[in-house]
Order: structure tokens, then sequence, then C-alpha cells
């Protein structure tokens, strides 16, 4: 079951809501852009490979897409 855009919670707390149950986006600036690796609990689980220009469109769209795979 999906849940649509409009259902989903705003972007602090779907941030929230990952960081409590233990994972963590950390974001790797370089001269091409942003990108960003996932941790649970401190161990790596995968290497982004999206370049981001902007932080906040790194962070929004990395929080809703593990939001919406944790959350179901």
């Amino acid at each position: 079951m999906q849940q649509s855009t409009e259902s989903l919670p705003d972007f602090i707390e779907m941030t929230n809501y990952c960081e409590a149950r233990g994972y963590i986006i950390d974001m790797i600036r370089s001269r091409k852009g942003i990108t960003c690796d996932l941790y649970h609990n401190d161990k790596l689980l995968k290497v982004g490979t999206i370049v981001f220009k902007e932080c906040l469109d790194a962070q929004q769209e990395t929080y809703t897409k593990l939001y919406k795979a944790i959350s179901i």
C-alpha cells in the first residue's frame, strides 16, 4: 500500500520519524553537487548516486523516499 504525497506528514516529521528509528542520511558535498549516503544504526546501507544541487532538495527527497519505504 503506497501513500500519496497528500497524506504524507510534513518534511520535519518525516525526518524525525526516520532518525528516531536509527536511520541517518549523510550528505556529502563535492564540486559536482551533493550526494547522500544512508546509514542505519551507524552501518552504511547505501551509497548515494544521485547528485543534487541544493542541500534542502537532497534532504527532502531522500527522507521522503526513506519514510515511504519504512513506514509501510
